[in-house]
C-alpha cells in the first residue's frame, strides 16, 4: 500500500499504457487499477448530466448582485447569536 501512495504516478502512467495493476495490502489482493476504457463501458457508464460542483458551474455568472448578497448573508451570519464564529488560529 505504500508502494501504492509512492509510486501512484507510475500506477497510473501503467494504466494509460493499457496495464492493470493489482494492489495489495498484507500480502492480499485488494483492488485493481486498470485503465479506462471509455463511455461504452457498461461497469462505468457516463453521467447524462454533470452532478457535484461541476453542475453549478457558469450557473451564478448571470446573478449581477450575486457579491452584495453574499455581503449580506455573511453579515447576518456573524451576527448570528445561536453559533458562535469559529476561532482559527
Amino acid at each position: 500500500m505504500g508502494e501504492l501512495k509512492r509510486d501512484f504516478r507510475r500506477v497510473l502512467d501503467a494504466a494509460e499504457r493499457g496495464e492493470a495493476t493489482v494492489v495489495v495490502r498484507r500480502d492480499r489482493p485488494v483492488a485493481r487499477v486498470v485503465p479506462y476504457v471509455g463511455t461504452s463501458d457498461p461497469e462505468h457508464p457516463r453521467a447524462e448530466r454533470a452532478g457535484g460542483l461541476l453542475s453549478v458551474t457558469g450557473l451564478l455568472a448571470d446573478w449581477d448582485d450575486f457579491e452584495s448578497v453574499m455581503a449580506d448573508v455573511v453579515a447576518g451570519r456573524q451576527a448570528a447569536a445561536d453559533r458562535p464564529l469559529p476561532e482559527l488560529e
